[in-house]
């Protein structure tokens, strides 16, 4: 997938959960958060245009988005908070891997390559469903919140 639909869905999904605390704050950080994260994924986790497990496997990808736990400190610091800042982390991570296991390179597990569908990580119609997917949820969350 494109980088940006990376982004978008997860902002769209981590702001849906989000919303469920009922708190803007935890939103905003949630919208943060799927940018950092995606951007650390790909950073770190390609070498030479090729996927490698650094960050591209569960374990590498639940590391990467609890990382970012400590935008906690942007919010109330109090456990629920800096709980729900690390599950959404990990949850923004782990949907980074959603999206790269419907591509032809898959992602890695058990330190073999997996895939479900065999997109190539560019298709038009593949990269626009999860655009337009992140975008609603990201309408319903602010919907949910006001």
């Amino acid at each position: 997938m494109l980088l940006k639909v990376h982004v978008i869905f997860t902002m769209g999904l981590c702001a849906l959960v989000a919303s469920s605390l009922d708190s803007e704050a935890i939103i905003g950080i949630a919208i943060i958060q799927s940018i950092i994260v995606n951007y650390a994924i790909d950073q770190l986790g390609h070498r030479g245009g090729v996927r490698i497990p650094r960050t591209h496997s569960p374990t590498g990808a639940l590391i990467t988005g609890l990382s970012t736990a400590p935008l906690a400190l942007l919010a109330k610091v109090t456990p629920i908070y800096v709980t729900a800042v690390a599950l959404i982390g990990a949850l923004a991570g782990l949907s980074h891997l959603l999206l790269d296991s419907m591509t032809e390179n898959g992602i890695y597990v058990r330190g073999r390559r997996r895939a479900i569908s065999h997109f190539r990580f560019n298709d038009n119609a593949l990269n626009q469903a999860f655009m337009i997917m992140g975008v609603a949820m990201l309408l319903i969350a602010l919907i949910i919140i006001r």
